[in-house]
């Protein structure tokens, strides 16, 4: 039992810590930003939530321009690596019909939510 104890303290140490980011990110006119969208940025691998920070507003060409906060669990020291990793894959994501994501931007870095 005391071994098991032990092995359950070191297992709760090692756990990895939730981060947070804020990303901007450019989609097409017509994407589908609530459906498709989201439910794509939340399968990516880490993320755990994913909500809005500002509405959802537009630039001269019609593209949706979208404020996200990201609450993800990461490795430590692997922040510069992940969102790199997270960037690549916000711009692979399509919604249903095609409409894409443009243009991804880090607006304030990960941190450590305490």
């Amino acid at each position: 039992m005391k071994k098991l104890l032990n092995e359950w303290k070191t297992y709760l140490f090692e756990a990895r810590k939730p981060y947070e980011m804020d990303i901007s990110f450019k989609a097409e006119p017509d994407a589908k930003i609530y459906g498709a969208i989201f439910d794509e940025i939340r399968a990516i691998p880490g993320i755990t939530i994913v909500k809005t920070t500002k509405r959802i507003g537009k630039d001269t060409l019609g593209n949706k321009i979208v404020n996200l906060n990201l609450k993800f669990l990461m490795e430590p020291g692997l922040g510069a690596d992940y969102m790199k990793y997270v960037q690549r894959e916000l711009q692979k994501i399509k919604d249903h019909e095609g409409d894409r994501v443009i243009a991804v931007k880090v607006t304030k870095f990960p941190r450590p939510i305490s």
